[in-house]
């Protein structure tokens, strides 16, 4: 276990309580390379509502709720949906 601890990072993503729509607007500059505007790909009134429902980074990526992740991180998620955000966390470049 203590070399395992030594090649992993601990990332806290609850810092972005409140900054959401920012948070949102840095995730599309970031996927896009910064091509294209976050207003070209949502409309103001979308992104309003996505900051409004989505509470974490991981609700906004993976579409995962905190307590799959603490189930997943627990071993405690079912095999298919963990597979699922295992994926998209892969897909996105997380190194897990």
């Amino acid at each position: 276990m203590e070399e395992i601890g030594y090649r992993t990072d601990v990332f806290k993503l609850d810092g972005i309580a409140g900054s959401q729509r920012d948070y949102i607007h840095w995730l599309l500059a970031a996927s896009t390379g910064g091509k294209v505007e976050p207003i070209d790909i949502f409309t103001a009134e979308a992104i309003n509502m996505l900051a409004t429902k989505l509470r974490t980074p991981l609700q906004v990526q993976f579409d995962a709720k905190a307590a799959e992740i603490r189930a997943m991180f627990s071993n405690q998620l079912e095999p298919k949906r963990t597979a699922e955000i295992r994926e998209r966390m892969l897909a996105a470049g997380l190194p897990i």
